[in-house]
């Protein structure tokens, strides 16, 4: 919802401040955000990977001046958690990516990211 808020350019509000506080407090201890409670609409809600870097991009578009410093710090976990964890589907490596490239993940972390998702493609072009 954020995502597509952001997109028509809705400015933050009351709204936006309450929906991404209670994304941003549904982290996981490990870093991450799981599937199908912060985003109920499968089949785009099935991968954590997605749904961790779609809830970065919206901590980013809606972060909360006073509240600056938890959100770059529950980037930074996510972050840790996207590089740690292993993607299995095709949606996890390409969300994988994105989800490192919005959390300022190191230029060798991307392109390792990129050659994963490169290396699926498959003879005729698509994934």
């Amino acid at each position: 919802m954020l995502l597509g808020l952001q997109a028509s350019n809705y400015p933050a509000d009351i709204i936006t401040d309450a929906a991404v506080v209670a994304m941003a407090e549904s982290q996981e201890v490990d870093g991450s955000w799981k599937a199908g409670e912060v985003q109920l609409r499968p089949p785009i809600s099935q991968s954590h990977f997605a749904a961790t870097g779609r809830v970065v991009r919206a901590l980013q578009a809606y972060s909360i001046p006073a509240r600056k410093q938890e959100f770059t710090d529950r980037i930074a976990r996510a972050r840790t958690w996207l590089k740690r964890n292993k993607p299995i589907t095709t949606e996890d490596v390409a969300t994988r990516l994105s989800g490192l490239t919005w959390s300022g993940a190191a230029a060798p972390e991307l392109m390792e990211a990129a050659k994963a998702l490169l290396a699926l493609q498959r003879p005729d072009g698509g994934w």
